[in-house]
């Protein structure tokens, strides 16, 4: 009897482990098949003398790249006198793979709609705006930002302002440095700063919101201006701070 007991406890081990087994087998299979998928779907785009696109919704326009529908986008490589410029009013997730974009003649990503900017692992991305222009930005989008990811993104406005978004800003991960000579990060919706490390050297209004001004996570460091209505964090409706670190 107390062998047959044995036998039995033997065979459900067997089973369970096959079960689990199985499932994790079932489980990697879907998952490569989910990562194939967005694989494919995302149009690669190769910066340098000359550009590169692979995939669809984006065109090559002189020194310049027009992504003219929405969707996902990767770009890497080198350019210098070009902009990234985004067309469609639809929403738009850029991957930025250690890309490189200078422009001595205005801002070097535009959106006219909402824009995610994922910064890939273990990269350093550069965004310059050297234009002798105080009223220009480096990056202008007239929808939502969104910046996510853990890589590192310096953005540069020598003579103008860093970025500058129509609706709302939410920064969820990522590290950004950012130095401007007029205003750093200025949204006219609500800005969400929840994770990452976020660091602002600016003359004029480091971080401001016409909207609330958010602090949840991560780290901030912002210096502005001193003159009037300049500082490092601004709103003109109110600045909650619930974490930091």
């Amino acid at each position: 009897m107390k062998k047959d007991m044995e036998g039995v406890v033997r065979m459900r081990k067997s089973l369970i482990a096959g079960l689990i087994l199985l499932i994790a087998i079932v489980f990697a299979a879907i998952g490569a098949s989910s990562a194939g998928t967005d694989e494919s779907a995302i149009t690669r785009i190769t910066l340098g003398s000359k550009i590169t696109i692979s995939g669809t919704g984006a065109t090559i326009n002189g020194s310049d790249v027009e992504i003219t529908e929405g969707g996902s986008y990767s770009i890497a490589g080198t350019l210098k006198g070009g902009v990234i410029r985004v067309t469609t009013m639809d929403a738009v997730f850029i991957e930025l793979d250690g890309a490189s974009v200078k422009n001595s003649d205005g801002p070097v990503l535009t959106s006219n709609g909402d824009v995610t900017i994922d910064l890939k692992s273990w990269t350093c991305s550069t965004l310059a705006n050297t234009n002798y222009d105080a009223e220009d930005e480096v990056v202008s989008v007239g929808g939502n930002l969104v910046i996510m990811g853990s890589g590192l993104l310096e953005v540069l406005g020598n003579y103008c302002s860093g970025i500058s978004v129509s609706g709302d800003v939410t920064v969820s991960d990522g590290t950004i440095k950012l130095y401007a000579l007029n205003d750093g990060i200025s949204g006219r919706g609500e800005i969400s700063l929840n994770g990452g490390s976020i660091a602002v050297d600016c003359d004029g209004k480091g971080i401001y919101s016409k909207g609330e001004l958010t602090i949840t996570g991560g780290k901030v460091i912002s210096v502005g201006g001193a003159g009037d209505g300049e500082g490092g964090l601004l709103s003109d409706v109110g600045l909650k701070v619930t974490g930091v670190r």
